[in-house]
């Protein structure tokens, strides 16, 4: 039978939890009841539409209202008084409450900073906002001993941050870093030296007094590379306080000065690579600070000092440092055979030359290198012609004549490793 109105029945769901028919209910005082206007249906309402066909209307329809108000009492006490005059939606938020199993809650710190170290850094920063626990293990020291922001813009006071978590390898190689690097309250109140010990600095996008203010915060670095930027005497002194200091690179430096050489030369004694190419130092300068570089160097460049390094102030430098295995004089055309003599005299262990365009050693002077009884390389590029060469190839067989195009003395990447420096990986 139908209902009074002429329509037919809508079709309903079988089940519905009491709470989701509390969310949706409507109230009116009007006398024609539509049921029909309610987009979903249940038991209840299949009830009001039965009401039209029995003559008892008014007394179920109270019946069916005071039904209502009492679920809705229940399940919204906070709404004491229901509008009957006007159509209303009303939908509780909902919140979704796990009740699953943590987990992570069963697993020690250890076994968590494990997972967290196989993760990348980006990952591991979003896992440090999950909660507290997860804060203090994703800022653990162990898991931030290297990082690689080469190629990258850096905004500012990023590496303030990094700092702070007790970085050690650091790659920042060609980066373009934001101005302020570090905020006025953290150099003011900052009391500490950071970690660093593997720093690159090679070709960034920075100025100096902001070079200056990361590297005073820098104590323990044993290898620096600070190729192509722009220094002054507070950068020198600055870097003079790493005392373990093994490997400088100060290529394509420009702004060096004698005081701020000699300061390095004095304090940093452990200094066993040390590159000068293409500086621009004035003779002063190499008169101050050759006399008086660190017994223990290595590995020494002063290639591109065209009209500025001598023989004398060379032999200076070789008379302190008798212990060189590779030494780069190219482009160095004020040179000689003086020079070059008393470098295979005093300097025996002596592997690797490079002598390319220095114009005025005579071609002689190299079968002087039979006598060093480790000598191993030798780099003359365009400096003999094609039959002297071949034949300085025939009198010196157990040398490798040109065959390293450049120096890679102190150089922080060589090869086809970019990603590492001084071949430490700076990425997980």
């Amino acid at each position: 039978m139908r209902p009074k109105n002429g329509r037919k029945k809508s079709m309903v769901p079988q089940k519905r939890p009491a709470k989701a028919l509390a969310d949706n209910v409507i109230y009116s005082n009007k006398e024609s009841y539509n049921p029909i206007s309610l987009k979903v249906m249940n038991e209840r309402d299949i009830e009001s539409i039965d009401m039209y066909q029995d003559g008892d209307y008014d007394a179920r329809k109270q019946k069916k209202i005071t039904s209502q108000e009492q679920c809705s009492e229940n399940l919204h006490r906070k709404s004491k008084k229901l509008c009957l005059e006007n159509f209303i939606l009303f939908r509780k938020q909902q919140y979704f409450h796990s009740n699953g199993i943590n987990y992570f809650a069963k697993l020690s710190d250890e076994v968590i900073l494990y997972i967290f170290h196989l993760l990348p850094k980006p990952t591991l920063l979003q896992c440090s906002v999950v909660c507290k626990r997860w804060r203090d293990l994703s800022n653990d020291g162990s898991l931030w001993k290297r990082y690689d922001f080469g190629r990258q813009i850096i905004k500012p006071c990023a590496l303030e941050h990094l700092l702070l978590k007790g970085i050690s390898i650091l790659r920042l190689a060609m980066s373009d870093i934001k101005s302020p690097v570090f905020s006025d309250s953290f150099l003011r109140d900052s009391q500490w030296y950071c970690n660093l010990q593997y720093l690159d600095l090679s070709m960034v996008t920075i100025s100096t007094p902001e070079i200056a203010s990361i590297l005073s915060l820098c104590v323990y670095l044993k290898k620096l590379s600070v190729e192509n930027c722009e220094m002054d005497e507070d950068c020198c002194e600055n870097i003079a306080q790493n005392r373990d200091l093994s490997v400088l690179n100060m290529s394509m430096c420009s702004g060096l000065t004698p005081l701020g050489l000699h300061t390095i030369c004095v304090n940093c004694t452990k200094l066993e690579e040390w590159n000068l190419a293409w500086t621009n130092l004035t003779t002063h300068c190499l008169e101050t600070f050759l006399p008086a570089l660190p017994k223990g160097i290595q590995k020494l460049n002063l290639s591109g000092n065209r009209n500025t390094l001598d023989d004398m102030t060379l032999i200076k430098a070789l008379n302190r440092c008798p212990n060189i295995i590779e030494l780069d004089i190219s482009d160095c055309s004020l040179l000689t055979e003086v020079s070059f003599e008393v470098l295979v005299k005093k300097c025996k262990k002596l592997q690797h030359l490079h002598s390319s365009r220095a114009y005025d050693i005579p071609t002689e002077c190299n079968r002087l290198l039979k006598e060093l009884k480790d000598f191993k390389s030798l780099e003359i590029f365009r400096t003999l012609t094609q039959n002297n060469l071949e034949s300085l190839r025939a009198n010196l067989s157990f040398v490798k004549i040109n065959e390293t195009v450049f120096s890679t003395i102190a150089r922080p990447t060589t090869g086809v490793k970019r990603t590492s420096i001084w071949g430490i990986r700076t990425r997980d």
